[in-house]
């Protein structure tokens, strides 16, 4: 199985079983966003970061950027959250229909907000 649909499939599989539909709920209110969210907050969300670090290796930077898009290209908040964490030295994602894009801090991954 190629590098991103072992990726995109661990992470799918990571954030529906840790997913909280109440907080999902919660946390969409406080983003202002009709996004969907799993409901996995950052905590979490490293967890599944050292998971995929773990298992999974692409063998080229091209296999890597594809990874990262392909879960970019994902539907729910915190699919991009994890795209942005595994990505800290590339150029910014742009967010769909905007000219805003989410950004890694300079600590290497936590996300800090827009950059327009």
């Amino acid at each position: 199985m190629p590098y991103q649909r072992e990726l995109v499939t661990l992470v799918q599989r990571e954030l529906a079983a840790r997913g909280d539909p109440e907080k999902a709920v919660a946390m969409a209110a406080y983003m202002k966003t009709e996004m969907p969210f799993y409901g996995v907050q950052k905590p979490a969300r490293a967890e599944i970061l050292r998971r995929v670090a773990a298992e999974l290796a692409p063998s080229t930077e091209d296999e890597y950027r594809k990874g990262i898009e392909a879960l970019w290209d994902l539907a729910h908040r915190e699919e991009k959250y994890l795209a942005i964490a595994l990505r800290p030295s590339l150029p910014p994602l742009h967010h769909p229909g905007t000219t805003r894009s989410l950004r890694a801090d300079d600590r290497g991954g936590g996300v800090v907000g827009f950059r327009r």
